[in-house]
C-alpha cells in the first residue's frame, strides 16, 4: 500500500513536470476570461463587483466598454448611460469631437446596492458613433486603448468586465477580430466578458461620482470614417473641430429672389417718379388757377 502511495505522487511530480503547472482560471498565456452569458451588461457588472468585495477584497473592478467622441451613448454605452447617470455626465465633461482622447477614456466610481465599488470607463475607441468603415485603423484604435488601460491599471490590483466591445453597431466581428487582441493585451489579468442580452437593468440606478479622465500623451489617430450622417470637421491646432453647418443655396430660387428684389425696386422708382411728376403737375394747375391780384385806382 505505502509503495502505490509514493508510486502516485512521483507519478504526479512527473506529470506537472512535463506538463508544467496553471493555477485555477490560468493559462500559459495568462487568466482565462470568464464568460457571463447572456445577462444585462449592469447586472452583470454589479454581481461580479459585489463577488469580488467578498472573495477578493484587494482588487478594484473596472468596468469598460466603447464610446464615441460625440457625447451620445448609445447601444451597450447607452445602457451604461441609463443606469448609471455619473458615468454620462463623465462623458459629457470631455470635450467633444477632441481626438486626443481617442484611446483614452473618462471614468466615474459607483456603488452597488450593497455599497460595494466599483469603477466603470468610458473608453473612447472611434470618434463617430455607428459603423466604423476602415477595420484596420479601428482595430489598431481598439488595441491601443486597450494597451493604455494596462499600463494605468496594474494587473495584481484589477479584475476588468466587459461586452462584446465594438462587436455590435461599430461593426467588427467579436470573436475574429477584437477577442484575439483583448486576449493577448489583458492576458495577465482576471477578466470576465459578458454577453450581453441587452435587456434592461432590474437594478435602480446607481449611486456614483466622476473621478477623472484620461487621455493618451500622444493622439493614436486623427479621425476614423463611418457610414451614416456625421458632423462635417475641420483641422485646427492638429484637432478635428465641427464645422457649423453651411445652408445649401438653391440657385433657382436664389434667382427668382434677385428678380423679385429688383422688381420690387423698379415698381419702387416708378412710384416715387410718378409720385412727383403728380406733384408738380398739381402745382403747376393751382399755380396757373390762381387770379392776379386787382390794380388799386
Amino acid at each position: 500500500m505505502e509503495s502505490v502511495k509514493y508510486f502516485f505522487i512521483t507519478f504526479l511530480l512527473i506529470l506537472t513536470s512535463s506538463v508544467g503547472f496553471s493555477a485555477p482560471g490560468v493559462s500559459s498565456a495568462g487568466f482565462i476570461p470568464s464568460v457571463i452569458k447572456k445577462t444585462n451588461l449592469v447586472d452583470g457588472a454589479i454581481s461580479i463587483a459585489d463577488e469580488m468585495a467578498s472573495s477578493q477584497p484587494n482588487k478594484t473592478v473596472v468596468l469598460f466598454h466603447s464610446c464615441n467622441l460625440q457625447h451620445s451613448m448609445g447601444d451597450a454605452a447607452g445602457a451604461v448611460k441609463d443606469a448609471m447617470p455619473a458615468a454620462g455626465k463623465a462623458d459629457e465633461q470631455t470635450p467633444h469631437n477632441d481626438t486626443r482622447h481617442l484611446g483614452g477614456w473618462s471614468a466615474a466610481e459607483m456603488k452597488t446596492p450593497k455599497g460595494n465599488k466599483f469603477i466603470v470607463l468610458n473608453l473612447y475607441t472611434q470618434q463617430y458613433g455607428g459603423h466604423v468603415d476602415d477595420a484596420e485603423k479601428h482595430l489598431h484604435l481598439i488595441e491601443k486603448s486597450l494597451e493604455n488601460l494596462a499600463d494605468q491599471f496594474p494587473a495584481q490590483d484589477t479584475v476588468f468586465v466587459y461586452p462584446e466591445i465594438s462587436g455590435g453597431v461599430a461593426g467588427r466581428k467579436w470573436k475574429q477580430e477584437v477577442k484575439p487582441r483583448v486576449d493577448k493585451t489583458l492576458g495577465q489579468y482576471q477578466r470576465y466578458e459578458i454577453e450581453w442580452d441587452k435587456s434592461t437593468s432590474k437594478t435602480p440606478k446607481l449611486e456614483g461620482e466622476i473621478i477623472n479622465q484620461y487621455r493618451p500623451e500622444k493622439p493614436i489617430v486623427t479621425s476614423l470614417d463611418n457610414k451614416g450622417p456625421k458632423t462635417p470637421t475641420k483641422e485646427v491646432n492638429g484637432l478635428l473641430v465641427p464645422i457649423e453647418p453651411v445652408e445649401k443655396v438653391d440657385e433657382e430660387q436664389q434667382e427668382q429672389k434677385w428678380y423679385q428684389t429688383k422688381t420690387a425696386k423698379a415698381v419702387g422708382a416708378v412710384s416715387a417718379i410718378a409720385l412727383i411728376t403728380a406733384s408738380i403737375g398739381f402745382g403747376i394747375h393751382k399755380f396757373s388757377q390762381k387770379k392776379p391780384p386787382r390794380r388799386q385806382r
